[in-house]
């Protein structure tokens, strides 16, 4: 945390640096906008899918030295607001130009900081003067960072921008740091080895030996309890992983699509508990195994599901998602649910397996009558639209890449 907080404080001198460089006073027309926000130590972890309103252009973590070291932390988001007379002209003139390059450095002695984070990155990606927008882009992918990530956002359009006005990929120092300064804190920590798996393309390596080394295994058949699911080709395979950074590697048939069905209750459990606190769902679901099928037809002593992983548990959960609404409002409400959770990659759904599901559905019938003759549900439950939520949830479409950023979105604590 020390080196952090350090690296902070010198961001914070660069933009004070800037902001007398630009001429102006925040009293008469601010440009930086800073917005504190405190969470418990036990939240603080990096965010590999975004929230719902859109993220603020730079965030920073800093230490709360104001209040404790150890128990809080406070997140610092800056808010730059493109309005400077610097990237007026560079808007106005081209990057590679050599007035927006002289108006992005007033002199020479205040372009080059060995202590800020931007010069460390320029000087070790630079040659002859220049960084190569190619190599650099190469490097940053290598660490298991996407181009379309949206934390890369405002880097990445710069770069476009830059390339499509210069025509040439060699950029200065002034315009390298102008490029990543909204996404300073990812890109700084990917080039310098800070991600959860520092060495990607090694672990990368390993991954494609074990995909190879089961792809000629073909023993076991599809799933033929739901007529649909037994129309799958048996010869697709794909592995995808997400780690809680947002690295990512693809190989095989990650792109196709498939339905989610049992992998949802997790998904269904995380919304509900959410929503409505896990002392309120376990008021009505149990919490330990059941030992048995996962579609068995019993109950624990109390009277209920032994836990949301299993169907009869699962059915209960369901009918806790916002039972006030109609169906297709909430069927809305579960699917926008799992697309904020997939980061952006598809998420979609096969009406052909659920209207497949929803007919060989007996003994989920059975499961869910019995349980409204046990008292599982709450009063006024709609067994038919709990039900219909439930094999919907089942019949949503992913492929490996959404479901590897949904299980690291879980794993990152949501």
């Amino acid at each position: 945390m020390d080196c952090l907080h350090t690296l902070i404080l010198r961001r914070q001198n660069v933009i004070n640096q800037h902001l007398k460089r630009f001429g102006q006073i925040l009293t008469m027309r601010p440009m930086v906008k800073f917005t504190i926000n405190t969470r418990p130590m036990s939240q603080y972890r990096s965010r590999v899918v975004p929230s719902p309103s859109p993220s603020p252009s730079t965030g920073l973590l800093v230490n709360d030295i104001c209040k404790s070291h150890v128990r809080r932390l406070c997140t610092l988001s800056v808010k730059w607001k493109r309005t400077t007379p610097c990237l007026s002209v560079v808007q106005s003139r081209g990057v590679g130009s050599k007035w927006s390059r002289e108006a992005m450095s007033d002199n020479k002695q205040a372009e080059v900081d060995p202590h800020n984070i931007e010069d460390l990155l320029f000087d070790m990606l630079a040659e002859d003067g220049t960084v190569n927008m190619e190599h650099f882009k190469n490097q940053l992918l290598a660490t298991g960072l996407r181009g379309h990530d949206i934390r890369l956002k405002e880097c990445m359009e710069n770069l476009r921008m830059i390339k499509t006005r210069t025509r040439s990929n060699l950029i200065d120092r002034a315009t390298f740091k102008w490029c990543i300064t909204d996404n300073i804190v990812l890109v700084s920590r990917a080039l310098m080895s800070k991600l959860r798996i520092p060495d990607f393309e090694e672990f990368s390596h390993h991954i494609d030996e074990l995909y190879y080394g089961a792809k000629e295994n073909t023993d076991g058949e599809v799933a033929t309890y739901i007529p649909q699911l037994a129309r799958m080709n048996p010869e697709y395979w794909g592995v995808s992983v997400c780690t809680v950074n947002g690295q990512r590697h693809s190989i095989g048939d990650t792109e196709k699509l498939f339905t989610i069905q049992s992998v949802s209750k997790p998904v269904i459990y995380a919304i509900a508990s959410t929503d409505l606190g896990t002392d309120h769902v376990h008021r009505s679901v149990g919490k330990e195994p059941s030992g048995q099928s996962f579609n068995e037809i019993s109950l624990n002593q109390a009277r209920q599901p032994f836990n949301p992983l299993i169907n009869a548990g699962a059915i209960v959960v369901c009918s806790m998602l916002r039972p006030d609404r109609g169906q297709a409002t909430r069927y809305d409400y579960v699917h926008e649910y799992f697309k904020r959770l997939a980061g952006g990659e598809p998420v979609g759904f096969s009406n052909a397996v659920f209207l497949s599901e929803k007919s060989s559905a007996d003994r989920n019938f059975a499961l869910a009558y019995y349980m409204r003759e046990n008292k599982c549900f709450p009063s006024d439950t709609d067994l038919k639209s709990t039900l219909d939520l439930y094999f919907q949830t089942c019949s949503l479409e992913v492929n490996c890449e959404s479901i590897s950023v949904i299980a690291a979105t879980l794993a990152n604590g949501g």
